[in-house]
């Protein structure tokens, strides 16, 4: 657990949270009573100095809303899709500025997505998109998949292909989405009735659905899901990380939380990937002393030794949970 100081969020059910460089930036969410204290507020931490603060934002701020989407564009902005307030649902779309803390809503007539909560967003260059999500009685299909351009400042909305052999993924809201060279990989979530524990793939240049050959150990919704970055550079190195969630009993009458903690690769990690990871666990075993010197000695680039400086000085704090080496 880290520890921080100033005056963190206090609605934190079903926010949405990205990291901005060494920031970590936190909207809305809901607290006690659930879906009737809900909250609008940005919340910033400093992940160097650990100081929460929250900040004065001005102009369009969203209404008090919890399970909301929110994605760092290409363009600079910071976007904010949808939400609900416990009764109605939303499909406003809001832009961030973090230069003068300004809220900008959005409008658009044409292809806009139908209201949601608990959705997932993923992006790329051009653009990002939404995917599945629902409303008090209904979660949305993926026949059909809506993505906002920031050049035009349009929705567009893209028909899918199925799976020759298993159609479509069930509708579905709280499941768990990253997208990888191009590629759009979903797993988990639950429709009010069922629970899921099935991958599936997006591929966002013909928008043909894939069902992969692997599944969660449990059915889970709910849980978090991020793509490691590579050890190089700020792209991903193709390892998908799943943390939580919710796992209902065989009978669906109970629903346990979890904290597993897992990992799947998407692609076939790279000889560096395989040989930094190694080597990161041998100083994490075998070193008692700052590596800094050792490593410079050896004339390895400036981010691998940064990179390892890191992963010894993490090993030495102590931890609440037991730490998880990657490989």
């Amino acid at each position: 657990m880290v520890e921080t100081n100033g005056i963190p969020p206090k609605c934190v059910a079903s926010l949405s949270l990205i990291i901005d460089g060494d920031n970590l930036l936190v909207f809305g969410g809901s607290g006690v009573p659930f879906g009737r204290c809900n909250s609008n507020d940005l919340h910033v931490l400093n992940l160097k100095e650990k100081v929460w603060r929250k900040i004065e934002c001005k102009k369009e701020i969203p209404s008090p809303r919890y399970g909301q989407s929110m994605i760092k564009g290409k363009d600079g902005y910071i976007y904010i899709f949808g939400g609900t307030a416990g009764l109605n649902f939303h499909n406003d779309l809001f832009r961030f500025h973090r230069k003068d803390y300004v809220f900008e809503r959005i409008t658009c007539t044409e292809s806009v997505p139908t209201a949601r909560y608990r959705h997932e967003v993923v992006g790329d260059d051009k653009c990002f998109y939404i995917l599945g999500g629902g409303s008090a009685n209904s979660s949305a299909d993926f026949e059909e998949i809506h993505s906002f351009h920031y050049d035009t400042m349009r929705w567009n909305v893209h028909k899918c292909t199925s799976s020759s052999s298993f159609g479509f993924p069930p509708p579905r809201h709280c499941h768990g989405c990253v997208i990888f060279n191009k590629k759009i990989y979903m797993c988990g979530g639950y429709d009010e009735v069922n629970p899921y524990n099935d991958f599936w793939e997006l591929d966002t240049n013909t928008f043909e659905w894939s069902k992969l050959d692997i599944t969660l150990p449990d059915h889970t919704f709910f849980h978090a899901v991020t793509l490691q970055k590579s050890h190089r550079n700020d792209n991903s190195s193709g390892c998908l990380f799943i943390h939580g969630g919710c796992n209902p009993s065989e009978g669906g009458r109970e629903v346990t939380r979890s904290s597993s903690f897992m990992r799947c690769w998407l692609t076939v990690p790279s000889l560096q990937e395989c040989t930094v990871n190694s080597i990161t666990r041998a100083i994490r075993a075998n070193f008692h002393d700052p590596v800094t010197k050792n490593l410079i000695q050896l004339h390895l680039p400036n981010y691998l030794v940064i990179h390892f400086n890191k992963a010894w000085h993490s090993h030495q704090r102590k931890r609440h949970w037991k730490e998880y080496e990657t490989c």
